[in-house]
C-alpha cells in the first residue's frame, strides 16, 4: 500500500512540475501590447501637464476638433481648477492658452 501511494505521489508531483514548466514557457515570450493612438485631449493633457481638460468640443477623437475657438477648463498640477483657458484650432494647428494669453501648447 505504501509503495502504491508513493508511486501515485511521485506521478502527481511530476505532473505538477511539468505543468509549471509549461506555464513558464507560455510566459517566456514577451507580450506585445497593441496600443491605441492617444486621443487629442489625452495628448494635449500630456504635452501641457494638465489634467481633466474640458472644452466646448469633444476631445475624445484621435484627430483635432473642428476649427474654432473653445473655452476650456483644466486642473493644474496642484489640483487647482482653472476656468479661463482657450483652445484655438485652425486648419492643422492647435493652440492652448491660459487666462493671461500665455501659450501652454501649440503644434
Amino acid at each position: 500500500m505504501l509503495v502504491v501511494s508513493l508511486a501515485f505521489g511521485m506521478v502527481g508531483g511530476l505532473a505538477f512540475l511539468q505543468s509549471i514548466r509549461i506555464t513558464a514557457e507560455m510566459f517566456k515570450e514577451p507580450f506585445t501590447a497593441v496600443s491605441e493612438p492617444l486621443k487629442f485631449g489625452s495628448r494635449l493633457e500630456k504635452d501641457t501637464g494638465v489634467n481633466g481638460l474640458s472644452c466646448g468640443t469633444s476631445l475624445d477623437l484621435t484627430v483635432m476638433p473642428a476649427d474654432g475657438t473653445y473655452d476650456c477648463r483644466y486642473l493644474d498640477g496642484h489640483g487647482t481648477l482653472h476656468r479661463d483657458a482657450t483652445l484655438v484650432v485652425d486648419g492643422t494647428k492647435a493652440g492652448l492658452y491660459d487666462g493671461q494669453g500665455k501659450t501652454m501648447f501649440t503644434n
